[in-house]
């Protein structure tokens, strides 16, 4: 499975340096569908705060990764 990750440098007045905050979006079955969604997601992020270079996304490859059950 290919997990789709978003990281957001976030600062704090008492740090010199942003802190890391690694997030979750969506599982995936190929690194085409990730890359294709991680594509996307980056121009909306990019339009909607433009400048803004506080965040990366990433498309990982997790052999464990298993969607959760829907209850």
């Amino acid at each position: 499975m290919w997990v789709l990750i978003i990281t957001l440098m976030l600062s704090a007045p008492s740090l010199e340096t942003p802190v890391p905050h690694r997030g979750f979006i969506a599982l995936y079955q190929t690194e085409k569908e990730c890359q294709s969604e991680r594509t996307r997601i980056d121009q909306a992020m990019h339009e909607a705060y433009p400048g803004d270079n506080t965040f990366m996304l990433k498309c990982e490859y997790m052999a464990n990764a298993q969607p959760r059950k829907q209850t």
